[in-house]
């Protein structure tokens, strides 16, 4: 299967995935609203970025460190804009669960602000070992037996 072909079923899967899921969430979401103010969503987007950034991050200087030790050539990454959107959708759909999981047990304003920041980073670290079980590894498997890319 193409890589293409992969992210065109990823989107679709994406597509179909959000409108139930707004339409459930819609009583939380409006609770969750009327409880926020605008700076306080503002800085859970800006903790959830941080997050997602985070782990992108760690996960590139990994990759660059794995390739200083001798001669072993650094590994190039796959797909940049794929890692980069997996590692940021993670963040920003854990990071929003956390919150309207904070606000469903009345969570005090500053265990929010450490709890959605962690949950993010988890949420992007998760996907990123599954954008390395799925496309990463098929990719490279691909390269080394000659197919396209």
């Amino acid at each position: 299967m193409s890589p293409l072909r992969i992210l065109a079923i990823l989107k679709f899967l994406l597509l179909c995935c959000w409108p139930p899921a707004a339409w459930a969430a819609k009583l939380t979401f409006d609770q969750a609203l009327a409880q926020i103010t605008l700076r306080e969503s503002l800085l859970l987007c800006v903790l959830m970025t941080l997050a997602g950034v985070t782990a992108l991050l760690f996960r590139i200087s990994n990759q660059v460190n794995a390739g200083i030790d001798g001669d072993v050539p650094m590994k190039p990454i796959r797909n940049l804009p794929l890692l980069v959107s997996a590692h940021m959708c993670g963040s920003w759909l854990a990071g929003i669960c956390a919150f309207f999981l904070a606000s469903h047990f009345d969570m005090p304003g500053l265990m929010v602000g450490f709890f959605v920041p962690m949950v993010s980073f988890g949420g992007a670290k998760s996907l990123e070992l599954m954008y390395n079980k799925f496309v990463a590894d098929r990719m490279a498997t691909r390269a080394a037996a000659g197919g396209s890319t």
